[in-house]
């Protein structure tokens, strides 16, 4: 197959599959069962990502296929958490660089 093809078909793949991400307010301390539930319904839509605010106290289980990013250092980071679908994830990045003067 020729390059001109690859490229063509590539471009094609690219402009007709549509990435998605969701936000979700979890809500602090609730069971684990629920939150489980609610974290792999999201996750079962395949998006690139699942952005997690409230998550102080709530278990966030592991899904296969996705990165989990959390920090529970203190509660303003805890409150924030993120799945990130693994082919967009990287593992070896530095998380939750503290932005001078913030």
């Amino acid at each position: 197959m020729a390059k001109a093809d690859v490229i063509k078909r590539v471009r094609t793949a690219n402009a007709t599959q549509r990435e998605h991400l969701w936000l979700y307010n979890l809500d602090n301390n609730r069971p684990d069962e629920p939150v489980g539930n609610e974290i792999r319904a999201f996750l079962s839509t395949k998006p690139m990502a699942l952005m997690l605010v409230e998550s102080i106290g709530n278990k966030l289980p592991k899904v296969n296929g996705y990165h989990r990013h959390a920090d529970r250092s203190n509660d303003s980071r805890a409150n924030l958490a993120c799945y990130v679908r693994d082919i967009y994830a990287r593992p070896d990045a530095e998380q939750w660089r503290m932005v001078p003067g913030a």
